[in-house]
């Protein structure tokens, strides 16, 4: 399995969570990095993998 990462250094959490659900729909693996304080990241993914890296927040 390929793997994607998405970086969330200024994007707001629709843009990220797009790149993540575009990712997953094409059979990727999701690496998130840098959105720590974007509340809601990967929310209602029901499928895929998705691996949060450094700070993801609480």
């Amino acid at each position: 399995m390929s793997e994607v990462v998405v970086s969330g250094e200024g994007k707001v959490l629709k843009e990220v969570n797009r790149e993540i659900r575009d990712a997953v729909a094409a059979g990727k693996k999701v690496v998130v990095e840098k959105v720590n304080r974007i509340h809601g990241v990967a929310a209602g993914l029901r499928n895929g993998e998705e691996e949060g890296k450094g700070d993801v927040g609480d």
